[in-house]
Order: C-alpha cells, then sequence, then structure tokens
C-alpha cells in the first residue's frame, strides 16, 4: 500500500478517538437491501448501477432511498477509474413523523489493486464526493443545502473459499469531510466489515455482509455505534 495512503488513513483513524471520549454514544440497528449490476460495454467501459433500502431499529423506520450510477474506466489490471452521480432520500422523524431530506451527490473514484495467485485481491479505492444535503427547519423541507467534500478511503482484501465458489472479503473505510479540517466536523464515519460471495446464476450472486459503523452525528454531538446487516444481488450484464 502507498505510504502516504497508510499516512492519511491512520491520521483519519487516531482523529476519531478523542470525538468518541468527549461526547455521548448510541447504538442503533439497521438492515440494507440492495440490488446492484455491472453493465459490460466492453473489455475496458463498463456501467455501475445500485438501488439501497435501509431501516433502521431493525424495521421499525425507514431510513435511506439511494439510486446510484457510474461510468467506469479500467486503465490496466491494476488501475481503474469512475465517475457518476447518486441521489439519496433521508428520513428525518420529528415526533414519529417522517420528513425525507433530499442529498445530490456526484463522486469520482480511484481503485488500485494488487492479485496475489489470481485469487487473493488486496484493494485500495480513494473515492472525493461533492454532496449537497438539503435542510431541514420548523419540521419541513428548505430551499438551502449543506455542501460538503467527502473523502473516503477503502482498504479491502478478498480471497476465495469453500473449494472457491463462495468468496470472502474483509475491509475497512474511513470517511472525513475534507473542507471543515480543523473543526469537529471533519470525521464523519469508520466502516469495518465482512461479507460473503454466493454464486446463484452464472452472472448474479447473493451478498451477506455485516459492517460496524461508528458515525460522527454533528448536529447533537453524538457518536453512533452501528450494527448494519446487508442483503445484496450482484448482477453482471453484458451489453455486448
Amino acid at each position: 500500500m502507498n505510504s502516504r495512503l497508510f499516512i492519511l488513513y491512520a491520521f483519519c483513524f487516531l482523529f476519531s478517538i478523542p470525538i468518541g471520549a468527549q461526547t455521548k454514544n448510541t447504538h442503533t440497528n439497521f438492515i440494507w437491501l440492495n440490488y446492484n449490476n455491472t453493465v459490460y460495454i466492453n473489455h475496458k467501459w463498463k456501467i455501475l448501477n445500485d438501488v439501497q433500502y435501509r431501516t433502521r431499529n431493525w424495521f421499525q423506520y425507514q431510513s435511506v432511498l439511494a439510486v446510484r450510477s457510474g461510468l467506469s474506466y479500467t486503465i490496466n489490471r491494476h488501475t481503474s477509474v469512475a465517475a457518476g452521480f447518486a441521489w439519496f432520500a433521508n428520513y428525518k422523524y420529528i415526533n414519529d413523523a417522517p420528513i425525507i431530506a433530499n442529498e445530490y451527490r456526484p463522486w469520482q473514484d480511484v481503485t488500485f489493486q494488487s492479485i496475489f495467485n489470481n485469487k487473493k485481491i488486496l484493494s485500495n479505492r480513494i473515492r472525493i464526493e461533492e454532496r449537497f444535503l438539503q435542510q431541514i427547519k420548523n419540521g419541513g423541507q428548505t430551499n438551502f443545502y449543506d455542501q460538503r467534500l467527502r473523502l473516503r478511503y477503502r482498504l479491502e482484501f478478498g480471497m476465495p473459499i469453500v473449494k472457491s465458489k463462495i468468496t470472502c472479503n474483509i475491509g475497512n473505510e474511513v470517511m472525513v469531510n475534507i473542507d471543515y479540517l480543523l473543526s469537529n466536523r471533519f470525521f464523519d464515519q469508520n466502516r469495518a466489515y465482512v461479507f460473503f460471495n454466493v454464486p446463484i446464476l452464472k452472472n448474479t450472486l447473493f451478498q451477506f455482509q455485516y459492517l460496524k459503523i461508528f458515525q460522527w452525528q454533528v448536529d447533537n454531538n453524538t457518536l453512533d455505534n452501528q450494527n448494519i446487516f446487508r442483503c445484496s444481488i450482484h448482477q453482471q450484464l453484458n451489453a455486448r
């Protein structure tokens, strides 16, 4: 792994430690349901799409509805770049009444992969997100948006198991708001996770993922300790 990326990752992780010590903590359980597909245009270009539905306190409250799409270009066996756009409907609750705060999110990323024995993969991804989050005031939507520039760094290792038919991946991703470098808004969240890919058809697999997320809620000075159980369907489609 590039030493500069390692230093940035370590710095971001260490930055989060005093935040948790100085604030209150909450614990929340989430269910995430996903559908993802990758449309291969040719050996260099592909389209990435996903739809997400998230609930909070298991299935008690709606949390997020999201649609994301992007275009990816493979530079070589080890490097690819991508860019796209996402829309998030974030559910806020006031006296148990849901209010949707929209978020519009252009994004760009670069991914570096190291492949060992044609089976084990070590992946580094750096993503930039230009986030536009709709503000809620007096129990309703406003025409004002909070703008944040978020940096995400993900390190992931994957390998086949169970006679090479099932793959297991473990990873960690840290997210920081780089335009709030010197304030308590800098740390956004840290995600540690493990997931299993199980083929169900020739071009389709089922993925079960567990994530442990520590997310900083700057509005009420809270570090939310989250357990997420994620079920996804992933399809690969060939436009050719």
